[in-house]
């Protein structure tokens, strides 16, 4: 079946908070009682609440294009208890990209917006809205308008906000929010062994494999906008893994998942995130129905599809990534030291990266610290 690009960002958008809301609308439309608008206020504040919803736990997945975020995210999103939000900063970095020091821009406004999103306040985020809003009337094929008090009531009402984004490498930028001791945050850092991600964003970027043969006249294979992307990848991602364990604002909050452990046993994992966000049960006809049914799947639905066989898939690369490349990659910026780091290991030679049998996966170097022992796979 051809992939159709649109759709999935169109489903994985709608997975849980829109669906919450629609089902909700359509469900139970007596039971939501709406509080009056922010203008309809006295003070006009009603709605610019400094802090979120009283027990909430607020879940931030910081994670990079081809690291299976959106396979991680799904684990939170199958569960009802879950307001969860995949990459709000899509719609946001279409808007300013575009534009001299948009990157900038838009991690800047996107931090904001997370804030606000934790706090189930959508009084500056109607754009946002509107395009959540035009998703689904793309989906449903009619019209629907999701309303500020109509997301605020549902965000409220759900014990759990969790939010998926891959537009915010450094997570520092992210300490500002933990530091406030109101959001009861937890942050899950999600990364992935550099060499097969690079090879994954190559392709689902340009629909062309790296290979020797298309850069057969150049002593590089990897292009210079890859070599730039993964130098940046490698930096941040060992820089986040220092400060989500060592930072006294985050390391009881932080969760450190290799997208292999999670690939390879996502039962074992998804245990362990249940466990970091202080739940004690994985909602068995939900999320692991769904572990189920997407992890064993004899034939993939698209690049971006969450639907395959996660153990076969993780080691696939080995067969056909050329062994210069993998060896160009783990020299590329701080690669080799973040890799070290997070218990990935190097190629010795051709016949080692084709024998699935050899290990390229151990144990991370951890801090040995009871309090902190959901950090590590």
């Amino acid at each position: 079946m051809p992939y159709n690009r649109s759709s999935f960002f169109i489903g994985f958008a709608l997975s849980s908070a829109i669906w919450i809301i629609l089902g909700t609308l359509i469900l139970h439309p007596p039971s939501l009682k709406f509080p009056p608008t922010c203008t309809d206020s006295i003070d006009g504040n009603l709605c610019a609440s400094e802090t979120p919803p009283k027990g909430k736990t607020c879940i931030l997945i910081l994670a990079s294009l081809r690291t299976g975020s959106s396979f991680v995210g799904e684990l939170f999103a199958n569960n009802r208890d879950v307001f969860y939000l995949f990459e709000p900063g899509l719609d946001l970095g279409k808007r300013l990209n575009h534009i001299r020091g948009g990157k900038q821009l838009t991690e800047n406004v996107l931090l904001r917006m997370i804030q606000d999103l934790f706090r189930c306040d959508f009084t500056n985020l109607h754009f946002y809205l509107r395009w959540l809003s035009k998703l689904s009337e793309n989906l449903l094929q009619g019209t629907c308008t999701i309303t500020e008090n109509v997301a605020r009531v549902v965000c409220q009402s759900s014990r759990y906000i969790a939010i998926k984004t891959i537009r915010i490498p450094d997570m520092s930028l992210v300490l500002p929010i933990a530091e406030r001791n109101a959001l009861n945050l937890r942050v899950v850092h999600l990364v992935r062994d550099p060499r097969p991600m690079i090879a994954s964003r190559f392709l689902a970027l340009t629909h062309q494999r790296l290979s020797s043969a298309s850069f057969a006249n150049t002593s590089r294979i990897l292009p210079n906008r890859s070599r730039e992307f993964l130098s940046i990848y490698c930096k941040y991602n060992w820089q986040n893994f220092e400060i989500g364990s060592r930072n006294p604002t985050l390391k009881q909050n932080y969760m450190f998942v290799r997208y292999e452990d999670a690939a390879v046993d996502p039962l074992t994992t998804v245990k362990r995130l249940y466990r970091f966000i202080n739940k004690t049960e994985v909602p068995s006809a939900s999320v692991l129905k769904w572990i189920e049914l997407n992890t064993n799947c004899g034939n993939e639905k698209g690049l971006y599809s969450t639907s395959r066989n996660s153990t076969a898939v993780y080691q696939r690369w080995r067969r056909t990534l050329p062994f210069r490349l993998a060896k160009e990659i783990e020299g590329v910026g701080q690669c080799r030291d973040m890799m070290i780091r997070m218990g990935y290991f190097q190629v010795k030679d051709e016949v080692y990266l084709r024998n699935m049998s050899l290990p390229l996966i151990g144990d991370a170097a951890v801090i040995n610290h009871p309090k902190h022992s959901w950090l590590w796979f």
